[in-house]
């Protein structure tokens, strides 16, 4: 049975569609950083997120950000949540 989560941004120009499956193998694995970049990018102690696969988004494309090596943060463009 498919679980499926539909959200995006302030504005509603990105929208996301995520399937999850009841079997254990299919969630997600969540994650946690305390780094100054997440916590300054959350705004709180510790960053909690999950990273969607990009064929899950729609509408415009997202801008992003790195300032961390090897990571990228997306947000949208238009409202910049």
């Amino acid at each position: 049975m498919q679980q499926p989560i539909n959200g995006g941004c302030l504005c509603g120009a990105i929208r996301y569609n995520i399937q999850f499956f009841d079997d254990s193998h299919s969630l997600p694995q969540p994650t946690t950083c305390q780094c100054t970049q997440c916590r300054k990018n959350s705004g709180a102690l510790v960053a909690y997120f999950i990273t969607v696969a990009s064929s899950n988004v729609t509408g415009s494309t997202p801008g992003s950000y790195s300032a961390t090596p090897g990571f990228v943060r997306t947000f949208c463009k238009k409202c910049g949540s």
